[in-house]
């Protein structure tokens, strides 16, 4: 398992050794001595964030490359990595990462390559036991895990390959390479720190663009720290507005990316929703 700081630096390196604490108990782990880089609100420049996780995303005895954390940083390595995402096309790995990691995980998709919306190093030392059995769960074997109970928002079933990630970094995806197609997909979206009228203008941006035309269905995580003003309309509420006009089923409640709980889930897999009886399954799981 290689580590990577392809985005932000980290500031907590405690929190991280506690991470990595967490990982080499059960896995061979090797971190890069260049994880530490900053350069400004980076971790390190782009030639040296991009070397690293392009050397590890085609090294042949490396099974999972995980995030040291998110942040900011990644879209601006994406045209880097042509290269080596052309060979995990032919040679695919487990990649786990959230928040701004879903803009290579978005480029891995739009090359038809899944990859695992999960924890990131810097969280797992404080993450709760499922959340932890969950993501060993998903990188260790195939199929789906059970899902913890969620709520239908919009009613109707839908099938399809569950994609997506932080809205802000699809929404700043739109009308490039890296977004993957959305048609026929369950649309998975989480954020933090954003108020809804942020979160609508996002969402408004992707239906302009085009880019969620043919979606299939909506599956909500958390939202976290997004409320607006009392007697406002608050962060989920916006999200299933927006997307009203689809006429697709939305369940909602996934605990996943930045709340207390981090459930780990693989895009590109399909499932199934049903936003009657607020539920998601595996399709083949």
């Amino acid at each position: 398992m290689r580590v990577v700081a392809p985005a932000g630096p980290a500031r907590d390196f405690e929190e991280v050794e506690r991470g990595l604490q967490v990982l080499s108990r059960r896995y061979e782990v090797r971190v890069d001595p260049a994880v530490r880089s900053r350069k400004g609100y980076l971790a390190g420049d782009d030639e040296r964030r991009a070397t690293e996780l392009a050397a590890a995303l085609t090294e042949p005895d490396v099974r999972a490359v995980v995030a040291l954390r998110g942040g900011y940083g990644t879209m601006r390595i994406l045209p880097r990595l042509a290269d080596a995402l052309a060979e995990l096309e032919a040679a695919p790995r487990l990649v786990v990462g959230s928040s701004d990691l879903t803009a290579l995980g978005s480029a891995m998709l739009a090359g038809g390559v899944g990859w695992v919306h999960g924890p990131m190093v810097a969280r797992l030392g404080r993450l709760d036991d499922a959340s932890l059995e969950r993501l060993f769960r998903i990188m260790e074997q195939p199929g789906g895990p059970q899902e913890p109970g969620l709520r239908g928002l919009s009613s109707g079933r839908a099938t399809g390959p569950v994609v997506g990630g932080n809205l802000a970094v699809l929404a700043a995806l739109s009308g490039t390479l890296f977004l993957p197609d959305l048609h026929g997909a369950i649309l998975f979206v989480e954020d933090v720190g954003e108020k809804p009228y942020r979160l609508d203008r996002m969402l408004t941006q992707l239906l302009l663009s085009g880019a969620l035309h043919g979606v299939a269905g909506a599956l909500l995580g958390d939202f976290t720290d997004c409320s607006g003003p009392e007697g406002e309309p608050q962060a989920e509420e916006v999200v299933v507005e927006r997307l009203a006009c689809l006429g697709v089923p939305i369940v909602g409640g996934f605990p996943a990316a930045h709340g207390e709980r981090c459930f780990a889930l693989r895009m590109g897999d399909v499932a199934e929703i049903d936003g009657d009886r607020g539920t998601l399954s595996w399709v083949g799981g």
